[in-house]
C-alpha cells in the first residue's frame, strides 16, 4: 500500500504545473499588477474593434486597468468577448476567466504563466459605482474579487496577500502540462538536457516558475 501511494504521489508531481507562492502584509505594485508599470497596449475582443490605451492588468480580479485622460485608474469590463491583450512587448491570453502571460520560446511554443493574488484581510465592503464610457469600457471606483465582497481600489493595496503563480506550456495551439514528455516533444533538440533537469528537480512545482522559465528559455534557443 505504501509503495502504491509513493508511486501515485510521484506521478501527480510529474504532471503538476510549475508553481511558486509569495505572501506579504502589503501588496507591492509588482504583485498587484502583472507588469511593473502602465504602458501603451491593445485589448482584443472577439468580433469587436480592439481598444488602445495606457494599460496594465490587476492580479487580484484579473481585470485590465487603464488610465483615462485625467490619469485616473479605470477598469475594462469583460462582456464575454475579451480574448487577450498586448501591453508594451508583452502578450497575454485570456483563459478560464484570467489573463495568462505568454513567454515566447520558439515559433510553436511559449511558457504560459498565470498569477493569482488572494486577499488575506477581512476588508470592509465598500460602495460600488460605475459610469459607462464606451461599449467595452466601464468606470469603477471599487471592484469585486468574485467572492461576494467589494474592495476600494486604494484599500486593497494595504491588505495582506498570498500570491501564487503557475506555469504551463502552450504548444501546437493548446495548453499542456509542464512535464518531461511534453517538454521533450516541444524541444526535441534538447531531450538530454530536459531529462537531466527533471532528474534534478522532483517536480516542476519544486523548481518554481523562475527556474522553469530560465530552463525553457535555454531549451527554446
Amino acid at each position: 500500500m505504501k509503495k502504491c501511494l509513493c508511486v501515485l504521489l510521484a506521478a501527480l508531481a510529474a504532471l503538476s504545473p510549475a508553481f511558486c507562492q509569495k505572501e506579504g502584509k502589503t501588496i507591492p505594485p509588482e504583485v498587484f499588477y502583472l507588469l511593473p508599470e502602465f504602458s501603451q497596449g491593445t485589448i482584443y475582443f472577439q468580433g469587436k474593434t480592439p481598444v488602445v490605451g495606457l494599460l496594465n492588468i490587476c492580479a487580484i480580479d484579473g481585470s485590465v486597468r487603464f488610465k483615462d485622460e485625467t490619469g485616473q485608474e479605470r477598469v475594462v469590463v469583460n462582456d464575454g468577448t475579451l480574448s487577450g491583450a498586448t501591453i508594451g512587448d508583452v502578450s497575454f491570453q485570456f483563459r478560464d476567466g484570467n489573463f495568462v502571460r505568454m513567454y515566447p520560446l520558439n515559433r510553436e511554443t511559449s511558457l504560459a504563466v498565470e498569477r493569482k493574488v488572494d486577499l488575506m484581510d477581512d476588508v470592509k465592503v465598500g460602495a460600488f459605482g460605475m459610469e459607462t464610457r464606451t461599449a467595452a469600457i466601464t468606470e469603477y471606483g471599487s471592484f469585486s474579487t468574485g467572492d461576494g465582497r467589494i474592495y476600494e481600489l486604494n484599500q486593497v493595496k494595504d491588505s495582506s496577500f498570498r500570491m501564487t503563480e503557475t506555469a504551463t506550456l502552450y504548444t501546437g495551439g493548446k495548453f499542456v502540462n509542464f512535464n518531461k514528455k511534453n517538454c521533450q516533444k516541444a524541444f526535441p533538440d534538447h531531450a538530454d538536457e530536459i531529462d537531466a533537469w527533471f532528474k534534478k528537480y522532483r517536480s516542476a512545482s519544486q523548481a518554481g516558475v523562475p527556474a522553469v522559465l530560465e530552463a525553457c528559455q535555454s531549451w527554446g534557443q
